[in-house]
């Protein structure tokens, strides 16, 4: 598979950098948090864990329709792109969620969509494609 060097993409570039070297945001960072945030059950336990400072493990696997071990995993992916933070007391877990991570995924998202919206041109717009669209008029180009 062909991987595709999207680095030269003005979505991708962050506009107040005068010399056109800075991403817009870290791709590789808000890309392991959209694939953490990628799971049903993930979204659930945020939104479980939005409603109180801390939760302990227990307290989640309650609340979800998931077995022990499986809450456990989905907290392990959380925490590992820095979605919550956990703390061990005895054999109880406690997390949080990490307010600052999901601020700062927030504002990246938002602009990369930002940056997608205001970008957006036709891939047939240069003066080559209209001269195909010349020669074969009506012809679907795809």
């Amino acid at each position: 598979m062909t991987r595709l060097d999207l680095s030269a993409s003005p979505v991708l570039r962050d506009p107040s950098d005068d010399t056109g070297d800075a991403l817009c945001c870290d791709l590789e960072a808000l890309s392991r948090c959209l694939k953490a945030l990628g799971h049903p059950a993930r979204l659930q336990a945020l939104a479980l864990l939005s409603s109180r400072e801390q939760c302990c493990c227990a307290h989640l696997v309650d609340g979800l329709p998931l077995a022990q071990s499986t809450v456990s995993q989905h907290l392990k992916a959380l925490g590992s792109a820095g979605l919550i933070s956990g703390r061990s007391e005895g054999t109880r877990s406690a997390y949080r969620l990490d307010l600052e991570s999901l601020k700062q995924i927030h504002q990246d998202l938002g602009r990369f969509i930002t940056d997608l919206e205001n970008n957006v041109t036709s891939c047939c717009s240069s003066p080559a494609h209209h001269a195909v669209d010349a020669v074969n008029p009506g012809k679907d180009p795809s």
